[in-house]
């Protein structure tokens, strides 16, 4: 009896993990569609008006949302400012780069990082290898933490490293284009 039911849970188990798989493997759409409304409906939030977070308060928020919501976030902002975006098809096996913007006709890298203290150089250091593989001007390195002098090197020239004030300048309409992100502006 004890091994009938042993058989019939481990049946079930077997069951269950194949259809996770399947779903994954053969349907991420779904899930991936969800990261990107999520992430609308944040950046609709963060610019309706009503919010009541401070830069500092928006920051603290940004570290603590979904991480696959994050980069949709990030490149919907973009998209926002009136580039064109290139979504991945996946969010694991990405090589290192969370999505592209379009600038200039070339698809340039970005890396998203929720960081709640300094950002880690060697994230950095791989971030600009992809970066000189891929034989593209630049990449972005956006993240929610702190820079700092130890977080940067001069031999990470390609990486533009987007964090604070800037960040926030990404992520609202408040007035103004950001100045730092005129140079890239789509004509």
């Amino acid at each position: 009896m004890k091994t009938h039911i042993i058989a019939t849970l481990i049946s079930v188990a077997a069951i269950l993990l194949l259809y996770v798989l399947v779903k994954r493997i053969f349907f991420p759409q779904k899930r991936h569609a969800w990261y990107i409304r999520r992430a609308q409906q944040i950046y609709r939030r963060i610019n309706d008006g009503t919010s009541t977070y401070t830069d500092a308060q928006l920051i603290q928020y940004l570290r603590h949302i979904n991480p696959y919501v994050f980069e949709e976030l990030l490149l919907y902002a973009f998209q926002r400012k009136g580039f064109k975006v290139v979504h991945n098809r996946y969010y694991s096996g990405d090589g290192g780069v969370d999505g592209h913007v379009i600038i200039d006709g070339k698809r340039i890298p970005i890396q998203a990082k929720r960081y709640r203290s300094y950002i880690k150089r060697n994230h950095v250091a791989a971030f600009t290898l992809v970066v000189n593989i891929r034989k593209v001007p630049f990449g972005f390195f956006i993240h929610t933490g702190r820079t700092g002098k130890s977080g940067y090197d001069p031999s990470y020239e390609k990486v533009r490293i987007i964090s604070g004030s800037k960040l926030i300048d990404l992520l609202t309409d408040r007035g103004d284009y950001p100045r730092w992100l005129s140079k890239y502006k789509p004509s």
